[in-house]
């Protein structure tokens, strides 16, 4: 307590030394609740024909449309509706994975993509590129407590 007192930092640092202990200031954290889980997917897709591509093409447009919200017509102001929820599960087989946390309802808050890979390539014919990365972030939209915890979340 004596080391805590203003003007005896100084004496208290070189104490420190010679007794082996060193009084700090109080510091106090508020826990202000639980956060919200954040996840991240990142997947190559590398077609090898041009149906693939295609099918590529409209996995991309899948997420991208269900992370945006719709928006209302209005003259004066914008009204959006809240975007699609997705409900993540991992699989072995056709069972749920029971080694691996559960994950609650989420909102895909970002997609990425990139397109071509290291070297910039696309088929003939439709140009379409070899390679497309895409990085999904999803953010949980349910606040976990203990009996979630204890239910394999």
């Amino acid at each position: 307590f004596v080391m805590a007192l203003p003007g005896v930092s100084a004496l208290a640092e070189a104490a420190q030394y010679s007794i082996g202990k060193r009084a700090l200031e109080q510091t106090m954290m508020s826990y202000s609740g639980p956060g919200f889980r954040s996840f991240q997917y990142n997947f190559g897709l590398r077609p090898t024909s041009l149906d693939e591509s295609d099918v590529i093409e409209e996995i991309v447009k899948f997420f991208k449309v269900r992370s945006a919200p719709k928006q209302e017509a209005t003259q004066f102001t914008r009204i959006y509706n809240i975007p699609e929820v997705f409900k993540i599960r991992y699989y072995y087989g056709d069972k749920e994975h029971d080694k691996i946390n559960r994950i609650g309802h989420c909102a895909l808050t970002d997609i990425t993509v990139a397109y071509g890979g290291d070297k910039f390539t696309t088929f003939a014919g439709n140009h379409a590129p070899v390679q497309v990365d895409i990085a999904l972030q999803f953010k949980e939209m349910e606040l976990l407590n203990q009996q979630m915890i204890q239910e394999g979340f």
